[in-house]
């Protein structure tokens, strides 16, 4: 399993859509999309955003 993945099957566990998710980042939800689909890298920073709000 790659991180696009995880990412697109934690969003979906916390029912949140692309956009959704795009929003509480403070990108835009076609950045979602190509993070979930390996055609664009996360930043440091992001990440660490993503891991926070999976967590909880």
């Amino acid at each position: 399993m790659n991180i696009g993945s995880v990412i697109m099957a934690k969003r979906k566990a916390l029912g949140y859509t692309q956009q959704i998710l795009a929003d509480k980042l403070n990108v835009s939800f076609q950045t979602v999309s190509k993070w979930e689909n390996g055609k664009r890298k996360k930043t440091c920073r992001k990440m660490q955003y993503l891991c926070r709000l999976f967590k909880g």
